[in-house]
């Protein structure tokens, strides 16, 4: 409670408080637990003295007991870009005699203008006290809070790739994932390389290949996620696979020289390769060493024109036989050993 004070009235002869002796309180019975609203001071005389006076108590007065004020105060809050807002909490302080939110009524929220697509940095975030109520406080004092947006995380993946063994390393890319807000990589600036410790002369095996953010910047993203990727080294193949599968892909896919005639038709199917040695040519009845093509399904023209299959093979009608006989291509600089095309399935050429 206040000093409650009291006024003497009544003097005469021009005369004041200064003829007094003295001191008198007024007092009341409300305590600091006495709920808002009115309460009465007593006058009291006790104590006063004057030669020429004496004191009569006069008429009580109110104590009027306010309600309080509790803070309310928006609760800092924190979320990545392109993420929706949290719920935006409040915290209400200033209860006195022990008191706490269990006197207090309704639920305030607090608000902010952010939108998943606010870019990075802080937001206000409003406090509010809407809805509150308290027999004995009001709630007139709020305190904003702020909402920090930080960087979404994007993922940068390197890119798998395979080689030969002794081969150089092939250039490096990397893939970067984990836009929000329909965005995509429009919005990075910069180029990173990913990279490995691999040379030529690594064995046949794996590799790391360790994704890198160097060098990439975005306003409203940050790469922290990086994902490695794996570097295939392969033998070497021989030369025998490497002729033998460079044929293959010259007759499924034959050069134009060979599909733009009309009377040649070229109908790949089951191919089917090996390369022989001179003691296997013997022994199937083949005149030479080389590379030998079962059932290729290769129909020549019956004008005698040699048909082009790649730079290095010919193949010459001139030994066609009506009941699928050999055709045996005529050798070049480009293709030393000989080839043996069976139209059929005969058993002449032997496999590896």
């Amino acid at each position: 409670n206040p000093t409650l004070t009291e006024t003497i009235t009544g003097y005469v002869n021009n005369e004041d408080s200064t003829v007094v002796s003295g001191t008198a309180r007024g007092t009341t019975s409300a305590t600091t637990t006495t709920g808002v609203g009115t309460a009465s001071i007593v006058a009291s005389t006790s104590g006063l003295t004057a030669s020429n006076y004496d004191f009569t108590a006069g008429n009580s007065a109110s104590l009027t007991i306010n309600k309080a004020h509790l803070t309310v105060a928006a609760n800092n809050q924190t979320r990545l870009y392109g993420g929706a807002n949290p719920t935006l909490t409040e915290t209400i302080t200033g209860y006195v005699n022990g008191e706490n939110s269990s006197v207090v009524s309704g639920a305030a929220t607090a608000s902010t203008t952010a939108t998943s697509a606010t870019g990075v940095g802080t937001q206000v975030i409003t406090a509010s006290n809407s809805g509150l109520s308290a027999a004995n406080y009001d709630f007139n004092n709020l305190v904003n809070g702020t909402l920090t947006i930080n960087p979404a995380t994007l993922t940068v993946t390197a890119n798998n790739q395979a080689r030969f063994y002794g081969s150089a390393n092939p250039t490096f890319t990397e893939i970067i994932s984990g836009f929000v807000n329909g965005e995509n990589s429009s919005v990075v600036s910069g180029t990173a390389t990913a990279y490995t410790t691999a040379t030529s002369t690594t064995g046949v095996g794996t590799a790391t290949i360790t994704a890198s953010n160097s060098g990439l910047s975005a306003t409203n993203y940050n790469f922290n996620n990086l994902v490695d990727g794996i570097l295939t080294i392969n033998a070497v193949p021989s030369a025998s696979e490497s002729v033998a599968a460079q044929l293959v892909a010259s007759v499924s896919a034959p050069p134009a020289s060979v599909a733009t005639q009309s009377t040649t038709s070229m109908q790949p199917a089951a191919l089917k390769v090996s390369y022989l040695s001179s003691a296997d040519a013997s022994q199937s009845g083949t005149a030479s060493s080389g590379l030998n093509i079962i059932d290729a399904g290769v129909k020549l023209p019956s004008s005698g024109n040699n048909a082009t299959i790649d730079s290095g093979v010919k193949l010459n009608s001139s030994g066609n036989e009506s009941n699928g006989g050999d055709f045996k291509p005529t050798s070049s600089s480009n293709n030393p050993n000989q080839s043996v095309i069976k139209s059929d399935n005969s058993d002449k050429a032997k496999k590896k």
